[in-house]
């Protein structure tokens, strides 16, 4: 063999006895895994770890010979927590030693609940208002809790707050209030609930609007009647007497030249001048002319109120006198 070859053999073997076991070896044909106990003795002479009054580990061997393996007191047991509520977090109030994990307990880096009777209650809770410690950090009712309430920085005391300059908690801090939509926090007259003075550049309700008290979109200066809605530039003109539509001009494009009684034509019957229009005149004709003429008229007045101008230019060219 070629010296080196030899020589790297060599080392190499007793490199495999150095990485051997530190068990206790002894000569005899009687202790095959040379651990010092023979056959009767060993538990396992075909293992030389497992012997008597050796430690018993979490390996799934019975060590030290006992008859028992991975007991609670092997050298390498994990240490358990009890687990009352059930929540995944335990108790340092009573723990347990052993290779697997026993029923009711977990792991002792969960053992950090800090009330194990209520499963609401451990280190991987949310915080909420409630006056307890959910999430086990020593505080309670955190401005970083679930359910905590946004408050408004109210400086001018009206009750009302500044959208813009907020917090959160669960109890009311002072200095602050639970409404915004202050829009001057710097005077208490100015806020939502206050009452609008119309026109004097002041938004005293907060609601944008200083300038247009009807809110039909057209402000002061545009509106000619701006505590009606319904007049405006762009609404639609009625004959009603009122400019509508504010264009300094009423009631145009109305009809007033229609006849009494029938207002859809110069022709027609009016009862109301208990009489009948007939003859020449071009179809005028007044009852009880001469004496009666003036009776006649006065009963006339209320239809030349509503324009009933045919009947009086025909009363006249008949000669009746006023």
């Amino acid at each position: 063999m070629n010296p080196r070859a030899f020589a790297l053999s060599a080392s190499l073997s007793l490199l495999a006895v150095a990485l051997a076991p530190t068990c206790a070896f002894a000569d005899g044909d009687m202790d095959r895994d040379r651990d010092g106990f023979d056959e009767e003795e060993d538990c396992d002479d075909h293992q030389p770890c497992s012997l008597p009054l050796s430690d018993d580990l979490c390996d799934g061997v019975d060590n030290d010979c006992d008859g028992l393996v991975d007991e609670d007191d092997a050298v390498d047991a994990a240490t358990w927590n009890i687990d009352h509520d059930g929540d995944g977090w335990g108790s340092s109030s009573d723990t347990q030693a052993a290779c697997d994990q026993p029923s009711g307990y977990v792991a002792s880096g969960a053992a950090t609940d800090c009330d194990d009777d209520a499963a609401a209650i451990n280190p991987g809770a949310d915080e909420v208002c409630d006056g307890a410690d959910n999430d086990c950090d020593g505080a309670v009712d955190e401005d970083d809790a679930l359910d905590a309430s946004s408050w408004f920085q109210d400086d001018d005391g009206d009750g009302w707050g500044l959208a813009s300059d907020s917090t959160t908690a669960c109890d009311q801090p002072s200095g602050y209030v639970a409404d915004d939509g202050d829009c001057d926090d710097g005077d208490a007259s100015v806020n939502p609930a206050a009452q609008e003075i119309w026109y004097d550049g002041v938004d005293q309700d907060c609601d944008g609007n200083d300038m247009d008290q009807d809110e039909d979109d057209f402000d002061l200066g545009q509106d000619c009647d701006d505590e009606d809605p319904a007049i405006h530039p762009d609404a639609s003109e009625d004959c009603d007497g009122v400019d509508n539509d504010c264009d300094a001009q009423t009631d145009e494009g109305c009809d007033d030249t229609s006849t009494p009684g029938d207002d859809s034509g110069p022709s027609g019957d009016d009862s109301g001048l208990h009489g009948e229009q007939q003859g020449g005149d071009g179809g005028c004709s007044c009852i009880g002319r001469g004496a009666g003429g003036t009776y006649n008229l006065v009963l006339a007045v209320p239809l030349l109120l509503v324009r009933r101008r045919r009947w009086l230019w025909c009363c006249t060219r008949a000669g009746v006198e006023r």
